[in-house]
């Protein structure tokens, strides 16, 4: 941790910085803003909280916790939006390593943006006289937020924290999935960028390490460098930092040695992390303006040469984690509707139990007619035998036989709705056979597909051999040095490691379709089985229930209304049988939608593994490797 120089005179900032570091006169300041500028990742919300604990003022809309960030961000929300908004002005975003336009700066539009800058500071802040302005994106616009501070009679004090490169690069390749090498080129830009736009300002250097292990050593530093007392730093609030500042905060340890004796890090991250880590410990020193500023100018020089290429691989890589997530989604969708298709088929078993009850019922109403039939019988012949009541038996002979007729009547009906049920199971079997059909076509579709794959593979593999024909050609015109022999062997092993990555995961892609495809096509041959099994059965039954029905022509009237009943319950059946059948179409429907989108992203894989820019990812890593030596 370091005391702050009069830097003004003697600092050697290139031309772009200065006409930046050019403000206009400013009303007295009475209000302190401290401004936190780190990397993404390098302890900026530690030391945000730790300073509102110690009595600075927060914003009114911070963004909540998350998984990657327990302890809470410590930033507006809204400026953190307007943030997003300024870099989206410039064509640019959070994670990019390129030097910000000088046109952004000079634009009228930047006029507009300081005054709504200015709205959302009193917005978040109020007339509050010491509060803490963070966000890793400031770091690009340190001197925007310095003339808007100042404008308001507010003086911008700096506190710029480091964190080793590897630990940020790592924990970025954990919480975004970016590649370790442009970590450490976002990790440049920001630290070189904060540190030529807020020299000669008040500022002061610390780091996430000793904040984690001595939070009060850091805190008085801080104070002594820029000349400021917290109101709340007493013993009194030692155990609420203690609580708030834990090990376990920082996930990725990485000592010093590790990243300046790594000969596969660019001497620009290690001398620029070596002299922040020196001003930290012994204070800052005009003398490594120089190299700072060297290092910021090559950086900014090469960009063109290699940003285009390191933008293609970046996107490739995205578009593969998007298109990997979407087949997950899809194989999960699948196996969800086969869970569904399963049950369904499940209730279709309930269903035919239960009409196998109410097809037992009937019989037992046959029996119990044909006992009253017979009962019948023995009336009659009782009737005939009295002559006497032969008149009243004609009439109620009369009577029964209108009934009768009634109830010939509803059989019919009931046969006719019989039939056309038949008729719409017949229906149901056709539409299934049609469904099995486009499946199965689909499936030749999807084997196609898996040819067309295979033969994307085998050129693949043709432009390795090229590749390495061409790697090997290399080798024998750098046979003059020992050392440029040695690093393009190293590169080489990388990238061919990278395209046997890539060949084992295509393989194992194409594997686990293929199996996809025979669990497939095993569970339609088992359905079409099922299927097959249930309507033989339910063919039976409708035969078997025709011939009842034609028996029931002389049943009695007492008769009918136990087989109206029997028949409202079989309707039941039939009614639930049709909702589930509905239900399987639907599935299968969605089935179908999810196979359609399964095969869209495996199109939409082979598309991208064959386009120039996947082939153009390949050496970026080897490119990156010269320069580093290079530099």
């Amino acid at each position: 941790m370091t005391a702050t120089p009069n830097t003004k005179k003697n600092s050697p900032v290139n031309a772009k910085t200065k006409s930046r570091t050019k403000t206009k006169e400013h009303p007295q300041t009475k209000r302190t803003a401290l401004v936190v500028l780190g990397m993404h990742r390098s302890g900026t919300s530690a030391l945000a909280g730790t300073l509102g604990i110690l009595g600075a003022d927060l914003p009114k809309t911070p963004i909540p916790a998350s998984g990657s960030n327990e302890k809470g961000y410590f930033e507006s929300h809204v400026i953190n939006d307007f943030h997003e908004d300024l870099l989206h002005s410039a064509a640019s975003c959070w994670q990019d390593w390129l030097e910000m336009p000088q046109g952004w700066f000079e634009s009228p539009r930047t006029d507009e943006f300081r005054k709504r800058a200015a709205r959302l500071v009193e917005e978040e802040f109020g007339e509050s006289s010491l509060f803490v302005l963070k966000d890793p994106r400031s770091c690009r616009f340190v001197q925007f937020w310095e003339d808007v501070l100042l404008g308001e009679g507010i003086e911008p004090h700096y506190v710029l924290i480091n964190r080793n490169p590897l630990e940020v690069a790592a924990s970025l390749l954990r919480r975004d999935s970016i590649d370790q090498n442009l970590g450490l080129l976002i990790w440049l830009r920001h630290v070189l960028d904060s540190e030529a736009m807020s020299r000669g300002r008040k500022r002061v250097f610390v780091n996430y390490t000793g904040l984690i292990r001595n939070w009060a050593k850091v805190v008085e530093t801080i104070q002594t460098n820029i000349s400021l007392r917290f109101p709340r730093m007493s013993l009194g609030v030692a155990n609420e930092v203690e609580n708030f500042l834990s090990a376990k905060l920082q996930h990725h340890q990485e000592s010093t040695d590790e990243i300046l004796q790594n000969p596969l890090i660019t001497s620009w991250v290690k001398d620029t992390y070596e002299i922040m880590e020196r001003w930290v410990k012994l204070g800052e020193d005009s003398a490594d303006f120089t190299s700072l500023d060297a290092i910021r100018e090559s950086l900014g020089s090469t960009a063109p040469a290699f940003a285009r290429l390191v933008q293609a691989g970046s996107e490739s890589a995205r578009q593969t984690r998007e298109l990997s997530d979407e087949k997950n989604k899809i194989s999960t969708q699948l196996a969800d509707a086969n869970t569904s298709i399963a049950a369904l088929t499940e209730k279709l078993e309930q269903a035919q139990n239960e009409n196998d009850k109410v097809e037992a019922k009937y019989i037992e109403a046959h029996d119990v007619q044909s006992e009253m039939a017979q009962q019948l019988a023995v009336r009659q012949q009782e009737l005939e035998s009295r002559s006497d009541e032969l008149n009243s038996i004609k009439a109620t002979v009369k009577d029964l036989q209108k009934k009768l007729t009634e109830s010939d009547d509803a059989l019919q009906q009931s046969r006719l709705e019989v039939e056309e049920r038949a008729r719409a199971l017949q229906e149901l079997k056709e539409a299934r056979s049609a469904i099995h059909a486009a499946r199965d076509k689909e499936l030749q579709t999807r084997n196609a597909e898996l040819t067309s794959a295979e033969a994307r593979v085998e050129h693949l593999q043709h432009k390795l051999a090229e590749i390495n024909s061409a790697l090997q050609q290399r080798r024998h015109e750098a046979e003059e040095s020992a050392r440029a022999l040695q690093e393009l062997r190293e590169a080489r092993s990388a990238d061919q490691a990278a395209h046997e990555s890539l060949m084992t995961t295509l393989q194992d892609e194409l594997k686990q379709a293929q199996n996809s495809y025979e669990k497939a096509e095993a569970a339609r041959v088992s359905e079409e089985k099922i299927h097959g099994k249930q309507t033989a059965k339910l063919s039976d039954k409708v035969t078997n229930l025709e011939s009842q029905l034609q028996t029931k022509t002389h049943e009695l009237a007492e008769i009918t209304r136990m087989l109206s009943g029997a028949e409202e319950k079989l309707k039941i059946v039939f009614d639930e049988q049709l909702q589930e059948r509905n239900r399987v179409e639907e599935m299968e429907a969605a089935l179908d939608e999810a196979h359609d989108r399964a095969a869209r992203a495996e199109h939409s894989v082979m598309e991208l593994t064959g386009s120039t820019s996947w082939k153009l990812t390949a050496p970026v890593r080897t490119v990156a490797i010269l320069l580093k030596r290079i530099t």
